[in-house]
């Protein structure tokens, strides 16, 4: 059970740096990315389990209300908002913060 948590973990660091460097660069109001760009950001392999691990952290996010998904005509992309918690957050670069709100489960 603990190397499945250290895995987890992992990604959960992957999509923290990812929103950090995606959202500290954001012009706009908003910031849209699937999780292929997470991967690629955060220097993972792409593989169907990497971007299964990361859109599992998305979709908790997702559910907690920090995170919006919207459908295309080919896959989803989630979109984070100046109104969310996790915008904020990675404009500080508060990491700490950051790494409290993707870990709750």
């Amino acid at each position: 059970m603990k190397n499945c948590d250290e895995k987890n973990n992992v990604f959960e660091k992957a999509v923290i740096e990812a929103l950090i460097l995606m959202i500290s660069k954001a012009r706009g109001t908003c910031v849209s990315f699937e999780s292929v760009d997470i991967a690629k950001l955060a220097g993972l392999p792409i593989n169907a389990y990497v971007l299964y691990s990361i859109k599992k952290v998305l979709y908790r996010l997702m559910k907690a209300g920090m995170v919006r998904r919207l459908r295309r005509r080919r896959g989803r992309i989630f979109v984070i908002s100046k109104d969310s918690p996790l915008w904020e957050a990675c404009k500080e670069g508060n990491r700490e913060r950051l790494s409290s709100i993707v870990c709750k489960k």
